[in-house]
């Protein structure tokens, strides 16, 4: 029997050895893609996020949260976050662009019915001009305050309205199925704004040849 008891601590001493180095694997695993710029998922919850690499691109898409882009009141760069139940959100920095998105681990039956609140996104970051901007959500509003400036940018969502002070040197594309359009766009780009049953309202624009605006149903100012 002594010889058993023994027999047994050898065991369970080689499975805690055997845990204990899983458990560095996979924090190690975590350190290098952190390093890599692989996605860094948040936990549930509310909660934010330093981004401390310089960056000149942003994009951001989501299923269905609230969207904003903030000036930083000290010039650096956060993002805000949401999350509900199984829907949570990952950041991670890639070819000068910070991509933030959601993740749905739901399970199907879990899909039915509303969600108990609204998440959202909010990503602070210094007033200054950058290459380009994406931005796609299924059904949450996007608002951009005003300071931004960008070469290119898009916006999309399904349901959502959208509301935008910006800059556009090249190209601003806006579109929204059934949601409203606000924007007050300067510089010399190209402004496309459409929406299927939705309101169309621009202002700001001093070449309107060069914009293109269209509701299927709504009004246009």
């Amino acid at each position: 029997r002594l010889a058993e008891t023994s027999k047994d601590l050898v065991i369970g001493g080689t499975a805690a050895i055997q845990v204990k180095n899983a458990a560095e694997g996979v924090l190690a695993d975590v350190q290098r893609e952190a390093k890599q710029g692989k996605p860094s998922t948040y936990q549930p919850g509310d909660g934010s996020v330093q981004i401390s690499d310089a960056f000149r691109h942003v994009r951001i898409e989501d299923g269905e949260c609230d969207i904003e882009l903030l000036p930083s009141a000290d010039g650096s760069c956060c993002v805000e976050y949401s999350n509900c139940g199984s829907i949570h959100h990952e950041c991670f920095v890639r070819d000068e662009t910070p991509f933030i998105r959601s993740v749905d681990e739901r399970r199907w039956f879990e899909k039915i019915g509303r969600r108990t609140r609204q998440m959202r996104v909010s990503l602070y970051m210094p007033a200054t001009g950058y290459e380009t901007l994406f931005i796609a959500t299924a059904s949450g509003d996007i608002n951009i305050s005003e300071g931004f400036a960008f070469l290119n940018a898009e916006l999309k969502t399904a349901s959502g309205d959208v509301k935008l002070n910006v800059y556009a040197e090249e190209t601003l594309l806006v579109h929204s199925s059934s949601g409203n359009i606000a924007a007050t766009v300067s510089g010399p780009g190209k402004v496309q704004a459409d929406t299927m049953s939705g309101d169309v309202r621009l202002a700001g624009i001093t070449d309107e040849g060069d914009v293109a605006a269209e509701s299927k149903s709504g009004d246009i100012k």
